[in-house]
């Protein structure tokens, strides 16, 4: 949607850490048009999951 030039979007998701991910993958589950949401993250570094949780060791085995 444009307005005097500028984008407009129905829905934004603020911040790429778990609650950002979870919640722009819910939106669009609920077939929200790409095009209506803005994601906005001023560094794009995934919040904690991405800055923290890489060091926690996984328990899970997989098979070669």
């Amino acid at each position: 949607m444009r307005k005097n030039n500028k984008t407009q979007h129905k829905w934004a998701v603020v911040g790429a850490g778990p609650a950002g991910i979870l919640s722009l993958g819910m939106l669009l589950d609920k077939d929200v048009d790409a095009d209506e949401i803005i994601w906005i993250d001023p560094e794009f570094k995934v919040g904690d999951f991405g800055q923290k949780w890489t060091q926690v060791s996984s328990n899970t085995v997989t098979a070669p």
